[in-house]
């Protein structure tokens, strides 16, 4: 017995080969991912029915705001720290020394944003409060995330599971004794605060198993070597950040409060779906870049199967949060929210949809070296998102968000495809597609005609004709699975 727990210790703490490395790192970051997701999400579900529609509203829009500032702090910093480590280890106090310093004037000049921009877009004394509560956290949090990132270029994704997790959990207990006291939004982002300056302490204490003579060089060949480097990480994660959170800010400035909270309860819902996508992509990327590199006609073929393979199960998994959406607000949020979310949430789960399946294109650009197509394609996207929100939020409240989304994932989803065949010459399996639309189609009408049936019988019934008529216009067939099993697996000797 004591054999068997020294191998599983030696497995997941300890780094012996590239093959065992890689797996430990896979699996240490889908634990910490999932963890981190579900208390979050348990978090958000008793912050919003502990303080209501409008005040809750209040609350998820100061996060927004420093959210979405975060970006211009971390400026893509993190993840060329990362890269640039995982390279050369001993370039650790120059890179670092030059990060820091680099992040501490950014900061600087985003407070200064924040204070001028808050004033003039936010309508209410007490939202901007909150607001201006939150600067530290996501500050606090920025270098937190830098400390996570050495940690990620010395492989040891486990101490970054374990730093991220011991700060969610205290997170958790700050926040559940802040409601237990009977506080207001101001103390709960207090919390947020304390819990984060917590984890930067832990990490910074588990930073020293991985280097105990770590030191701080400002060098300035360094600084020029990661400012010069840094533009496309940083403008990546800029338009991200913009497309997904600037809906909130114009919905806030037309109608805050209520509305906001609404749309806020179902976003939660929604990226917590995206997020499935986004892991199921980055563990595809190792596989397909060298894919892409010995065989483009495998690479073709690799990309072809799994877009197959998300275009067949993303429509029941967005149909039956379609169907269900109410039970599901009012099991999360409550009752006070079922109406309202529950239909920002019905609109913006075929967001998602379109998303899922573009989202194989667009792994598949990373992976071919075409990371700017795809840049340019979410800059597109963020412009549009912006452009959309306001001419649709003034009129249409939070559904004008939902719908610009969904507009805006058209848009970018046309982008991408487009892109991704004119680059690699992929053909895209019309016939499937059309076997699909079939079933989607029968589906569809199947919803409308017995829309008045309980949602769960209608589920079911529905996900069986679905799964019926692909049976038999012949998708599920052998070939499919083998294909699409041999691409799945992080290494391979045969790639």
């Amino acid at each position: 017995m004591a054999k068997i727990i020294e191998v599983i210790k030696a497995f997941l703490f300890r780094n012996r080969t590239t093959k065992q490395t890689v797996v430990k790192n896979t699996l240490w970051l889908a634990i910490s991912e999932a963890i981190v997701k579900f208390l979050t999400f348990v978090l958000t579900a008793i912050i919003a029915r502990y303080l209501g529609v409008s005040s809750y509203g209040d609350f998820a829009f100061a996060f927004v705001v420093v959210s979405l500032f975060a970006s211009l702090v971390d400026f893509g910093f993190n993840d060329l720290l990362t890269r640039e480590l995982a390279r050369n280890q001993k370039e650790v106090p120059r890179l670092v020394g030059a990060v820091i310093v680099i992040k501490l004037f950014l900061s600087l000049i985003v407070v200064g944003f924040i204070l001028i921009i808050t004033r003039l877009v936010v309508p209410t004394v007490e939202t901007r409060l909150l607001v201006y509560i939150a600067v530290p956290w996501m500050l606090v949090q920025s270098f937190t995330q830098l400390v996570w990132s050495v940690l990620r270029a010395f492989e040891r994704m486990e101490l970054e599971a374990v730093s991220k997790s011991i700060y969610n959990f205290a997170l958790l207990l700050f926040v559940i004794a802040v409601i237990a006291a009977g506080l207001n939004s101001s103390f709960i982002i207090l919390s947020y605060v304390i819990a984060i300056s917590f984890g930067l302490i832990v990490t910074l204490l588990v930073m020293r198993r991985v280097t105990s003579n770590f030191r701080i060089i400002c060098d300035s060949h360094a600084f020029k070597t990661m400012l010069s480097q840094v533009w496309p990480f940083a403008l990546s994660g800029i338009a991200i950040a913009v497309y997904y959170r600037i809906g909130t800010v114009i919905l806030n400035y037309y109608h805050p409060g209520k509305a906001v909270g609404y749309f806020s309860a179902a976003n939660n819902i929604l990226l917590m779906v995206i997020t499935v996508i986004g892991l199921f992509a980055s563990a595809l990327l190792p596989t397909l870049s060298q894919l892409y590199n010995k065989s483009l006609r495998r690479f073709r073929n690799a990309t072809t199967n799994l877009f197959k393979l998300v275009l067949l199960f993303s429509f029941p998994l967005c149909l039956l949060i379609f169907l269900n959406s109410a039970a599901i607000i009012s099991l999360v949020y409550g009752n006070e929210y079922i109406r309202d979310a529950a239909t920002a949430l019905k609109i913006s789960i075929w967001s998602a949809y379109i998303l899922y399946n573009y989202a194989i294109f667009s792994v598949g650009l990373t992976a071919s070296d075409h990371q700017k197509t795809y840049l340019r394609g979410v800059g597109m996207g963020a412009l549009v998102n912006i452009a959309a929100n306001l001419m649709l939020v003034p009129h249409f409240s939070y559904q004008g968000v939902v719908v610009a989304r969904f507009v805006t994932e058209i848009i970018i989803g046309i982008y991408i495809c487009w892109h991704f065949h004119k680059y690699t010459k992929i053909k895209l399996p019309i016939i499937f597609i059309l076997k699909n639309a079939a079933a989607v189609s029968t589906v569809t009408l199947f919803v409308f005609v017995f829309r008045k049936a309980d949602p769960l019988f209608l589920s079911f019934f529905n996900l069986v004709v679905y799964f019926g008529i692909v049976s038999l216009t012949g998708i599920f067939h052998d070939k499919l699975w083998t294909e699409i099993v041999a691409v799945i697996p992080l290494k391979r000797k045969s790639l």
